[in-house]
């Protein structure tokens, strides 16, 4: 389960807040550090807090109270005192917050449209084969990267669904629904990020960078530039010689990055904000 809103214990609050940090990442926050605080009253231990910080470096934080310990007027210590709550529309407490004048602010508002919401289901708790990633971490770096490099919103809810139309399987079994729930311009990009993405898989042989197409679409070629970026960041972490056609990815992602004008120090960049959500033991 990748959010457990009825989480009674550390490990598994600790879980939540980061997989929350994962989206908020999206709108440029940060982890503070990977240190946990405890939330505890005469020795009993009833939830636990996480420090932030935007790209301004002002602070924020994160709580969560467990499950039997909530109807308990907790709130008010877990907030008193404290810098604004970060908080992201999934956790449904703007209304509560909002009612009982705790400054915060709804970060990752993009995770309420309907084409996150449908790979949200379509991917759950799912993880990826070799490294044991979330697959919605690839949408959550994702569209942090589009947030970064100052891309549409269109661009970034069809950033979304191209899981769902990107393989003939799933373009066949999901073009319908995925039709009906999107409008027409985020379609059209999913659709044509699908043919510019396919037309250079890492099997196809490249010569050069200038051998792969890009889109007519500015929008598409960003949609790669954050894919490409993500998946890098991946293969670096998890399968750089490792993987058995390890020197064929990383001259396949190179080349993409090349074609798409993303120089070794932006991709540093771009890299190391990703990686600065915190390590999974947050």
């Amino acid at each position: 389960m990748r959010f457990d809103e009825h989480a009674d214990d550390r490990a598994a609050a600790t879980r939540y807040l980061r997989e929350r940090a994962y989206q908020t990442l999206i709108d440029g926050f940060h982890p503070a550090s990977d240190e946990v605080e405890v939330l505890e009253t005469d020795g009993l231990e009833w939830g636990v807090r996480v420090r932030a910080r935007d790209r301004a470096d002002a602070p924020y934080h994160s709580v969560y109270i467990y499950a039997s310990a909530r109807g308990r007027g907790l709130w008010a210590r877990a907030f008193a005192g404290q810098p604004p709550v970060v908080t992201t529309p999934g956790c449904r407490l703007d209304a509560f917050l909002a009612a009982k004048g705790i400054p915060h602010v709804v970060a990752a508002r993009i995770t309420e449209a309907p084409e996150y919401l449908a790979i949200e289901r379509e991917y759950g708790a799912q993880t990826t084969r070799r490294s044991g990633v979330l697959l919605m971490r690839h949408i959550d770096e994702g569209l942090a990267v589009l947030q970064r490099i100052g891309a549409p919103e269109a661009a970034l809810r069809a950033f979304c669904i191209h899981p769902l139309l990107q393989e003939d399987a799933a373009h066949a079994a999901n073009l319908e629904r995925v039709t009906a729930l999107t409008e027409r311009d985020v379609l059209a990009l999913a659709l044509e990020y699908r043919r510019v993405a396919n037309a250079t898989l890492s099997a196809r042989p490249i010569a050069s960078a200038v051998d792969i197409p890009l889109s007519e679409r500015p929008e598409v070629n960003q949609m790669l530039v954050a894919d490409k970026v993500q998946n890098r960041k991946d293969f670096l972490l998890h399968h750089r010689g490792h993987h058995p056609r390890s020197d064929v990815l990383d001259r396949y992602f190179r080349l993409w990055l090349e074609r798409l004008g993303v120089s070794e120090a932006r991709f540093t960049e771009l890299f190391e904000d990703l990686q600065a959500v915190a390590a999974d033991d947050l």
